[in-house]
This record gives C-alpha cells, sequence and structure tokens, in this order.
C-alpha cells in the first residue's frame, strides 16, 4: 500500500469547503452534552446527512438516575431559555448575558431569580445566603457555596504552560460547569472580574439583579453512528470525535467532528463511483465526549464484532502560529502499547514539511509535528482499556492557547492543519481497512525504524535509562498487538533484531532498580473500563479532599487512569508501582496509595 500516494490522493480532494462550513455552522450550537441545544445540533446534522446521502444512524440511550453504562454517573438533562446578571448598584449595567455569550451561564446553573449582592470570595467572611462571589477559583468556591442560596461569578483564565500566561485573553471567558443540580452562576472575562474586585476594594457594595430560565429533566445520550460496510462483516475500524462542547468553540471539537465527516462525505463519493471497496466495516462516531464512548461500548460493543482499531479525532483544526499548537500522535501507555501509534506516526512523517530551503534543497518543516507519550484526557482512554482492547491512538493539536475558552473561534482554524488531519486520518483508516499480509510486514519493519530513531532521540537528550526500557518494552507490546491484524505473523526474528539493536547501544534493561515492597495485595476491577465521573462519586468531603491532592499532584488522573488499567486481579502492588514507575516517573509511592484509596472508596475497585 503506497502511502505517499494516500496522503497526495486525500490532499488533492479533501472537502475542505464542506468541512470549513460544517465548523462554521454548528458552531453557533451550544453543545452542552445532555442538553436541549446538544439535541438541536443532532437534529440539524441528521438533515446534513440525509442530504450527502451518508448512511446513518441516531442512537438515543437513556441516561437517567436508572441508567448505568458501566461506571459512569448520572447527570441530567439540561434546558435553558435565558440568563443574565445585571449590576443594580451603584451603577447599573448587564454583565452576562446567555443571549449574548451563552457560555456567560455557567452550563448547568438552576432556575433563578432575585436580588443578590457581589462579594469578593477571598475577603467575604460574613453570611452566605442572597450572595454571589466573585471568584478566580470556581472550585474552591463551588464547595463553599453548597447549601446556600449563593451562586458563583467567575472570572478566572487558567495559565497553559508556554502559550497562556496571567494576563492573557482578558476579554475571554473560561469554561467551567456544574454537573450536579442545585446550583448557578456566571462566567465573565477576567478583566470585567478585576474591574468589579477594585470597586469591591473600595468598600462600595455591589447589588444585582439576576434571572435564569432552566430546566432539568430525564433526558438521552444521542450518538451518531456512521458506518459503511467491508467485505469482511465482522471486523471494524474505528473513527471516533466528540461532538459536544460549548459556543463558540470551532476547535473543540468541531474540527474533529468536520474532518470525520470530511472522510466520511470522500469516502462515500469513492464506493459510489466505484472507485474504492472496503475489505473491513468503518464507523464513524460523533457523540459526547466520554460519556457517549462508554455508553455506545456498553451497549454495542460485544463478541459479535471485532474493532481491530480506532483513532480519536481532538481538536485537529488548529493554526498553529495563532495557537501555538503542534499536531500530536498520542501513543498508548508502554504495557498496552500497540501498532496504533505508531501506524499514525508513521503516516505523519509523510505529510508536507512546508516549504523548501534557499537553493531547495531540502525541506524546511514550518508545519509542526510530534509523537507524544500516553497523557489521555479523550475518548481514547476508555478504548484502550483492557477490557475492551481496541488499538486506539488519538491526533490532537496541543497546546492551545485558546483551549476552553471563547477565543476558540472559526478564526483560529487553519486550512493547512485541517487538510493533513484529514489526510493522516484519512490514510490511516484506509491502511487498516484494506491492508494485505505484505502491509503489516511493511508496517513491522517500519515500527523497528521509529524505534530506533526515538532511541538515538533519546540518546542525544541525555535521558533517564528508563525511558529507553519504557520505548522497548513499548515496542515488544506493540509487535503482539499486529496478531489483530494478521494472526499468522511472526515477530521471533523482529525481537532478537531489537535485543541486539539494545545490546549494541548498551541499553542495560536488567539494571534498573526495582521499588521493592512488603505489601503483597492484588488490585482487582469491580467495573470495566475507567472511573469516569470519579469526583461525582465522592462525598464533599472526600471531593475537597481530593481536589487539594490534585493541586498537588499534578499527575495524579493519569496515575488514576493507569492504575486502572493495571488492575486486573493478577498484577500485585509491587508490579503495579514498578510499572507506573516505568511509565511516568518520579514516583512516590504515598501518592500512589492515595489514588488506589481514592478508587476504593468509589467502589470501583478492591484489594484481594
Amino acid at each position: 500500500m503506497n502511502i505517499k500516494e494516500l496522503i497526495k490522493e486525500s490532499q488533492k480532494n479533501i472537502p475542505l469547503n464542506f468541512i470549513k462550513s460544517i465548523i462554521n455552522d454548528f458552531s453557533r450550537f451550544h453543545r452542552i452534552q445532555v442538553s436541549e441545544e446538544y439535541s438541536k445540533a443532532i437534529s440539524e446534522l441528521s438533515y446534513l446527512l440525509k442530504n450527502e446521502e451518508i448512511n446513518f444512524r441516531i442512537h438515543k440511550l437513556p441516561f437517567n438516575k436508572n441508567s448505568k453504562y458501566f461506571f459512569q454517573k448520572f447527570f441530567p438533562y439540561w434546558k435553558i431559555n435565558k440568563g443574565y446578571l445585571k449590576i443594580i448598584e451603584p451603577f447599573t449595567e448587564i454583565i452576562a448575558d446567555y443571549r449574548e455569550i451563552p457560555l456567560s451561564i455557567i452550563p448547568r446553573s438552576k432556575k433563578t431569580y432575585g436580588i443578590y449582592e457581589i462579594v469578593d470570595f477571598e475577603k467575604y467572611k460574613g453570611e452566605k445566603d442572597k450572595k454571589i462571589f466573585l471568584t478566580e477559583n470556581f472550585r474552591k468556591t463551588f464547595y463553599e457555596i453548597r447549601g446556600y442560596d449563593a451562586g458563583i461569578l467567575y472570572f478566572g483564565m487558567p495559565e497553559i504552560e508556554g502559550v497562556r500566561e496571567e494576563g492573557d485573553l482578558e476579554d475571554s471567558i473560561h469554561y467551567v460547569s456544574f454537573w450536579e443540580e442545585g446550583f448557578f452562576g456566571f462566567s465573565i472575562s477576567p478583566r470585567k472580574g478585576k474591574k468589579l474586585k477594585k470597586i469591591l476594594k473600595k468598600h462600595k457594595k455591589l447589588k444585582a439583579e439576576i434571572e435564569i430560565v432552566s430546566e432539568f429533566g430525564e433526558g438521552f445520550i444521542e450518538i451518531v453512528d456512521i458506518f459503511f460496510k467491508g467485505e469482511e462483516n465482522k471486523k471494524e475500524v474505528w473513527l471516533v470525535s466528540h461532538f459536544c462542547h460549548p459556543s463558540p468553540f470551532a476547535n473543540d471539537n468541531l474540527s474533529g467532528v468536520a474532518v470525520s465527516l470530511g472522510i466520511a462525505k470522500y469516502i462515500n463519493e469513492l464506493i459510489k463511483k466505484n472507485k474504492a471497496k472496503l475489505k473491513r466495516n468503518l464507523r464513524i462516531l460523533l457523540l459526547p465526549e466520554m460519556t457517549g464512548t462508554v455508553a455506545f461500548l456498553k451497549e454495542f460493543f460485544n463478541e459479535n464484532i471485532e474493532v481491530i482499531s480506532a483513532l480519536n479525532l481532538d481538536m485537529v483544526g488548529e493554526d498553529q502560529d495563532k495557537c501555538k499548537s503542534v499536531m500530536t500522535v498520542e501513543k498508548e501507555p508502554f504495557f498496552i502499547r500497540s501498532f496504533a501509534g505508531y501506524l499514525a506516526g508513521l503516516i505523519m512523517n509523510y505529510l508536507p514539511e512546508g516549504a523548501k530551503n534557499f537553493r531547495g534543497t531540502s525541506e524546511i518543516p514550518l508545519f509542526r509535528k510530534t509523537m507524544s507519550d500516553y497523557s489521555g484526557g479523550s475518548d481514547h482512554y476508555i478504548l484502550i482499556s483492557p477490557e475492551f482492547g481496541i488499538p486506539s491512538c488519538m491526533i490532537n493539536y496541543w497546546p492551545d492557547k485558546f483551549y476552553h475558552t471563547t477565543a476558540d473561534t472559526t478564526d483560529k482554524i487553519s486550512e493547512i492543519s485541517l487538510k493533513n488531519s484529514f489526510s493522516l486520518a484519512y490514510a490511516y483508516l484506509y491502511f487498516l481497512l484494506n491492508f494485505e499480509k505484505e502491509d503489516v510486514l511493511f508496517l513491522k519493519e517500519k515500527m523497528k525504524e521509529i524505534f530506533k530513531r526515538e532511541i538515538f532521540e533519546l540518546k542525544i537528550k541525555e535521558v533517564k535509562k528508563e525511558e529507553f526500557i519504557r520505548e522497548y518494552f513499548g515496542l515488544i507490546n506493540a509487535f503482539k498487538s499486529l496478531n489483530k491484524l494478521e494472526k499468522n505473523i511472526s515477530i521471533k526474528d523482529d525481537l532478537k533484531e531489537i535485543e541486539e539493536f539494545i545490546e549494541k547501544e548498551k541499553i542495560k534493561k536488567e539494571k534498573i532498580e526495582r521499588i521493592k515492597t512488603k505489601e503483597k495485595f492484588i488490585l482487582r476491577k469491580k467495573e470495566k473500563g475507567v472511573p469516569l465521573s470519579l469526583s461525582l462519586h465522592l462525598d464533599l468531603k472526600e471531593r475537597k479532599i481530593y481536589d487539594n491532592k490534585r493541586e498537588k499532584i499534578k499527575n495524579l488522573p493519569l496515575l488514576i487512569d493507569l492504575i486502572s488499567y493495571l488492575a486486573d486481579g493478577k498484577r500485585d502492588f509491587e508490579e503495579i508501582l514498578n510499572t507506573l514507575n516505568l511509565e511516568i516517573g518520579k514516583l512516590k509511592i504515598k501518592d500512589v496509595h492515595f489514588a488506589i484509596d481514592i478508587l476504593e472508596k468509589i467502589k470501583f475497585m478492591e484489594k484481594i
């Protein structure tokens, strides 16, 4: 299979105007999952797919207090008609209005009306009822208003290392949300928030009239399922993109949805013109982030289908100069690594670099791209859980200066990024939908080349020896995963070649010092997958402890994900410790104990 030709063909024939129109048209929808606006967007999308004559279904899976999709916690359907906050003393000004900026009302705010006093959360110590707390710390303030007739006026803008510093995006709004009933609040820009803070500092009272017209009820998880039938009926390849997020968000994640739909349109036209046949089924899923993925797996993933791989598109249209972003292919953790990241990384190497040098003798990489270690945080982290075992990776652009803010608008989209994301995703899917045995052998050889290149790069960086060993064991597991593509493929000679290579490069895997512990318990999950909606399973006291720990242990969510993968009822604590240490390094045993304690408290896993 000629990957260069696939890239060239897709770059030439991408339905770019169609992709851009989807981003433009759907950014007006306030796509909060399990909400009226999300449902409206799904309805609009169904008309579009019918007009394109693309085969699809809309799954409406019940999401109410009786629903159970593995460990996913229920949150109710939300509908909002209007909402505003109007300062009435000492001056008159509407500073938050849903109809002007939907994110001015914190999503899932309850119905509210009245006259409230605005107070500075950091300074105020008095009665909490009929107060609105002006704050930059949403999470901390949330705990203080619980049980009171009080709201939040949030103006925070978290920093993102290297791209978003204090003082940036002073006129944008940062995205926060309530995931439980019983709360209300407003979000404003840092500039507005600091102005109000100065007024309060001068001991002037601020009174506001507020109204939010909203309601809660029972709803559905709505999933768009686009299906192309292949010759091998039971084998499937999945393309996954989350359709949710507030208006006017464009890159997150309309870019992923639009590229997915562009691929659907392109493949549909090729099939109609008899220019393409699929050996295997292609399923394109557009769904609420994480809740939709886990619900779909619960309802439809079974022994009757074999999902050989999935690709997750999450934020794939960033203008690299404006957003300070890099196209990234994220691999799985080394202990469950597969061919997926290697295949996507291989294809990424074929993407156009952007320009020639002065004499035209070589290409200059104006377009930034890289492979990264596992980070999680999107739908692929559910798919790779060992209970499902779907070889998966994510295409993502990170960092993004405008991430989770109202500045994530259509002007931050780049045609170059859309084209390259489309080409990478299309070539990845086409390879897996149509490969023959010789293509798998080709991939196997390229996996070795990528591994060796990574080892040389690590040597140049003079990293710790654990990083070399992690990549070595990751490659071994990825070799084994090739059996999911071709059952009779041999990796014996390849393992020998890699052993000889690491010996030549003087990588002593047996020299790594292991963590020793007298604790010999084994961890076993009670639920499939990962601990979704973790904080909703904790009581208020436990949540405050967890959130305080998150501020101190930056990799705590990652640690919890990895432990959930490792808790198979077979590995003992010492093996889990050493696996975690190899994956993320800088491991503190007390942090691991805290993560395990949390997972025990929510009854996700147990010690045996």
